[in-house]
């Protein structure tokens, strides 16, 4: 996602998904409502916080168990 809306520098964004069992696997953001962002729980709608917006920002629809070792690899070697 775009930091700023406007292109780079992007960010990695991620959700929490959970299991309902109307429905399947809903995607929630656990980042809150705050002015400007809308992150309703209304299955079986998503409200996520951020949408794509740009053609170089990505929203992939899988549900992991575990997170992808390269993203986790990434965030480790940050020092905030």
């Amino acid at each position: 996602m775009s930091i700023d809306d406007k292109g780079a520098p992007y960010s990695l964004h991620g959700f929490n998904a959970i299991h309902l069992p109307e429905i399947g696997w809903y995607r929630v953001d656990a980042r809150g409502n705050k002015e400007g962002v809308n992150a309703q729980f209304t299955p079986p709608q998503e409200r996520l916080a951020y949408n794509t917006q740009l053609p170089e920002e990505a929203d992939f629809q899988a549900i992991l168990s575990e997170p992808l070792q390269i993203i986790v690899e990434v965030l480790q070697a940050q020092e905030t």
